[in-house]
């Protein structure tokens, strides 16, 4: 068996690439879950343009996209409140700092909700598409 053996920062670098990658991925697939909602739109609506069984999966899709957003957003506000609390206490770029490690996890937390709302409504649109044929 080959072990790979690297610095511990080339695994933090392989891990943000590798959910850097993922995150592009959950972006497409949720685009596409709504282009197969959109092909079982009703012609003739009465109630809704799509079939209500479709619903609950595009809101499943909406909130993927919006944690997406959210995934990269709320870090990049703490830790810009980060990065300015300590310049203003007059510390340079190169001081050393230890950062409290909850601030990485509202990142997180989006991260692997939107992962899950993907997967949960790609099951709903497979229940729905599975129950019509």
């Amino acid at each position: 068996k080959k072990i790979n053996i690297m610095k511990l920062e080339d695994y933090k670098k392989d891990s943000y690439e590798f959910s850097k990658s993922a995150s592009d991925l959950v972006r497409q697939f949720a685009f596409a879950g709504i282009a197969i909602i959109w092909i079982f739109k009703l012609d003739k609506p009465q109630e809704h343009i799509i079939p209500i069984e479709l619903i609950k999966p595009l809101l499943f899709l909406i909130f993927t996209l919006a944690s997406d957003l959210l995934q990269y957003f709320i870090p990049s506000i703490i830790w810009s409140l980060f990065y300015i609390y300590h310049e203003s206490m007059g510390r340079a770029n190169d001081y050393d700092i230890k950062a409290n490690r909850w601030f990485s996890k509202p990142g997180w937390i989006f991260y692997y909700g939107k992962i899950i709302m993907l997967v949960w409504a790609f099951i709903l649109i497979a229940q729905f598409i599975i129950y019509k044929l």
